[in-house]
C-alpha cells in the first residue's frame, strides 16, 4: 500500500522539509487485512488529506486494462477472421481456376463431385489451420517481448509477487487453431462447390 499525504494549503517542498516525507509504504501481513488497514488509516488521518493506493486498487486497474485490451483483441480477431476468410476465398478461387484442367482429368478418371469437393475443402481447411498456428506463434513471440516491460511496470506499482503476466495454456491454443481451420473450411465451401460441379470436358479444353 502507498500512502500519499497532501494538503492544498501546504507547499510540497515545505512539507518535505518540515515533515521529512510525504509518501509512506505500508506492508500488510495478508491481503484480507488490507481493507481493514485502509479503513483505520482513513479514520486516523482523514480522507481529505490522504491518498491510499492498495494492491486491490492496482488489481482493479489491471483488470480494467485487461478488459479494454480483451475487447480490442476480440474486435481485431473478428476483423482478422473476415479478412482471412476473404483471402482464403480468393486463394481457393484462383486455385480452382488455375487447376481446372487437373480437375477435368480427375473427373474423367472417375473422381466424383464429392471427392473433388472434399479435396478443395480440405485444402482450404489446411490453409486456415496453418494461418492460425502461424498467428499463435507470432502472438507468443510478441507477448514474450512485452512480458518483461509489463512486469517492470507492475513491480513499480507494488506487485512484486507477479512473476509472469501472460500465461500460455495449450487448450485455448488448440481451440484457436480449430476455429481457424473451421473458418478456412467455411471460406472454401463455395470454391470447392464450383470445382466439384465443373464439366470435365470444358475443364480439360480450358
Amino acid at each position: 500500500m502507498i500512502l500519499a499525504f497532501y494538503d492544498e494549503e501546504i507547499n510540497i517542498e515545505e512539507f518535505d522539509q518540515r515533515i521529512g516525507y510525504n509518501i509512506v509504504r505500508v506492508i500488510a501481513e495478508d491481503r484480507d487485512s488490507v481493507k481493514e488497514i485502509v479503513s483505520e488509516l482513513e479514520k486516523t488521518f482523514g480522507k481529505d488529506r490522504l491518498i491510499i493506493r492498495s494492491i486491490d486498487d492496482v488489481i482493479k486497474m489491471v483488470d480494467k486494462i485487461i478488459l479494454i485490451l480483451g475487447g480490442a483483441l476480440v474486435f481485431i480477431g473478428l476483423f482478422s477472421a473476415v479478412v482471412g476468410s476473404l483471402g482464403i476465398i480468393n486463394t481457393m478461387i484462383m486455385a480452382v481456376y488455375e487447376q481446372r484442367k487437373e480437375i477435368g482429368i480427375l473427373k474423367a478418371l472417375g473422381a466424383t463431385n464429392w471427392q473433388i469437393f472434399l479435396l478443395y475443402a480440405t485444402l482450404s481447411t489446411l490453409i486456415g489451420f496453418i494461418g492460425g498456428v502461424v498467428g499463435l506463434l507470432l502472438s507468443i513471440g510478441i507477448f514474450k517481448l512485452i512480458d518483461p516491460i509489463a512486469l517492470k511496470i507492475l513491480h513499480q506499482k507494488g506487485l512484486e509477487t507477479v512473476n509472469q503476466l501472460f500465461l500460455y495454456d495449450i487448450k485455448p491454443m488448440v481451440f484457436i487453431a480449430g476455429i481457424s481451420a473451421f473458418i478456412g473450411f467455411i471460406a472454401g465451401i463455395l470454391p470447392a462447390l464450383k470445382a466439384s460441379k465443373m464439366d470435365p470436358i470444358k475443364a480439360i479444353r480450358g
